[in-house]
């Protein structure tokens, strides 16, 4: 039996630059969360369109969400977009965000970023929208903004970039970061008493990550004394001493049973084939399958934006028709109905 600890994998982090600028942004036209404090829209800014290469003419609009309190000061976010003229207002696919800023209760721009977008004949090829939500966590709210592109790939997700005060100094958490899937919940941290003390937890952003065969739901703490994302890390005996391994996480999983009326597949006692002879377990078609959860390790990687993804092989835990144990080939995975996919 091997003996799991999970460890924060401890990695200092600077907090990003940011730069002075003017803002713009665009709520998400298919915003997965409905929160978008202060989702007011000023007018264009002396309606001016202007003429592109394709013909297609352009406004310049101006949107201001917020406040979000921050570290006991209000801060808004500027988003600026372009608007085909023709369009009517308020028609989110006609609409490219261009420049995202955040401003200070002064009106200081303290981070500032533009968004490329393209124009086919009289529409948009390709644009970009955004959206901010206040996080209150235990310690200290947070600003979350979600940046959605369109088109994407299937799993394709949006990018998230979360901004708070620290120390009394306005920053942003990290790298923006990004996956396959999507963001599931933010989990304020649990505040407990001991005696005159009060220790808090920190909080937490759970994203939902897809695997190649399934999703699963990957907890990052949003540690701000390191000034990043902290992934989920975990270690176990191995006949060399300790080395890394996969942590095990909650799954989502959509199940298609196969055609053959019975199949069979190779279950682990532990997510290790080094530990034990793998029974042989039948599957039929109208077998219960339950999963349990998975064994994976997260990666992050990535420069400019952090990719969570997953390391090759992870783990299953099933229980089929009540016998319980773990599989991780795409020859088992495509038995028990959760066969690779894009």
């Amino acid at each position: 039996m091997t003996v799991r600890i999970t460890i924060a994998w401890l990695v200092l982090a600077l907090a990003s630059t940011a730069t002075v600028g003017t803002v713009r942004a665009d709520p998400a036209p298919t915003a997965p969360r409905a929160t978008r404090a202060g989702d007011a829209t000023s007018l264009p800014r002396e309606p001016r369109a202007h003429a592109t290469a394709t013909g297609a003419q352009l406004e310049d609009v101006d949107k201001t969400l917020g406040p979000f309190s921050l570290g006991g000061r209000d801060y808004t976010v500027v988003v600026h977009a372009k608007r085909l003229a023709h369009a009517a207002p308020g028609v989110p696919d006609d609409e490219a965000l261009a420049a995202l800023d955040i401003r200070d209760p002064s009106g200081t721009v303290v981070h500032h970023e533009t968004f490329e977008y393209s124009l086919d004949d009289h529409d948009f090829a390709s644009s970009c929208s955004a959206s901010a939500e206040l996080l209150k966590g235990s310690m200290i709210n947070a600003l979350l903004i979600d940046v959605g592109c369109e088109p994407s790939a299937p799993q394709g997700g949006s990018t998230w970039e979360i901004f708070g005060v620290w120390n009394g100094t306005f920053g942003r958490l990290g790298r923006p970061f990004t996956t396959e899937g999507d963001l599931v919940r933010f989990i304020a941290g649990a505040v407990t008493k001991l005696g005159q003390a009060t220790s808090f937890q920190p909080d937490v952003i759970e994203l939902r990550v897809w695997t190649g065969s399934f999703h699963l739901v990957v907890p990052l703490t949003m540690s701000w004394t390191q000034g990043q994302l902290v992934p989920p890390r975990c270690y176990a005996q191995s006949g060399h001493g300790m080395r890394e391994g996969g942590c095990e996480l909650q799954v989502t999983v959509e199940r298609t049973p196969v055609d053959d009326e019975l199949t069979f597949v190779r279950l682990f006692a532990e997510a290790n084939e080094a530990f034990g002879v793998p029974k042989h377990v039948v599957v039929k078609r109208d077998s219960q399958v339950d999963f349990l959860g998975a064994s994976v390790r997260i990666v992050m990687s990535g420069a400019d934006v952090v990719e969570v993804g997953v390391a090759d092989d992870p783990w299953l835990h099933v229980r089929i028709d009540g016998r319980e144990g773990w599989l991780h080939t795409a020859e088992d995975f495509a038995a028990i109905g959760v066969p690779q996919a894009g």
